[in-house]
């Protein structure tokens, strides 16, 4: 998945120093990439995007790389944040 020829869709979102294993996929109706993003902050996160789409309209593929700029910014910009596992359930029993 390192080696996709195809590098217009996730990879075109992610920060320079990311590292991106994906599979990209294109039908005449449908395109969608879906990958697992190393980001040189230490996170990594998964990521897929499936368009249905007019006859092979090009937009689609904007849509995946604006997509994928959108969520690499949002995690770059966060702060993983130490929040405790609830135990028991919601009426407060264990």
């Amino acid at each position: 998945m390192r080696r996709v020829k195809t590098n217009s869709l996730l990879p075109a979102g992610i920060g320079q120093g990311a590292a991106i294993a994906h599979k990209t996929g294109t039908l005449r109706f449908i395109i969608g990439d879906a990958g697992i993003i190393q980001m040189p902050n230490g996170k990594s996160y998964l990521a897929g995007v499936l368009v249905q789409r007019p006859n092979y309209d090009p937009k689609a593929g904007d849509f995946v790389r604006e997509v994928s700029r959108r969520v690499y910014n949002y995690l770059d910009n966060t702060k993983v944040s130490n929040i405790q596992p609830i135990v028991g359930d919601a009426s407060g029993g264990h």
